[in-house]
């Protein structure tokens, strides 16, 4: 088993949980509360775009997307994702 250099707990410990702890925190609240006046959604979308856009560049994931050009036709898609990398579950 591989060990994991002290930077990266103390990274994640010190930096990422409470750093996504509050994003978590005050976009849910903001979507929440949000929910009270905007019937649509339109803002607690906005709120969701901001958390994941904010996870994922605190966590430096970089996102590739191919094959957008399908999305623009109006019809039903499915998505598949791959991942790899720190992010990616042992076999």
């Amino acid at each position: 088993m591989r060990r994991i250099p002290p930077f990266h707990w103390w990274r994640t410990v010190f930096y990422l949980i409470p750093a996504i702890s509050v994003y978590t925190i005050v976009l849910g609240a903001a979507s929440i509360v949000s929910s009270l006046f905007d019937r649509r959604g339109h803002f607690a979308h906005r709120c969701a775009r901001a958390w994941s856009w904010l996870i994922l560049k605190t966590t430096g994931v970089r996102v590739r997307v191919e094959g957008e050009r399908v999305l623009l036709g109006g019809r039903a898609v499915t998505v598949l994702s791959g991942h790899l990398g720190s992010a990616a579950l042992p076999r």
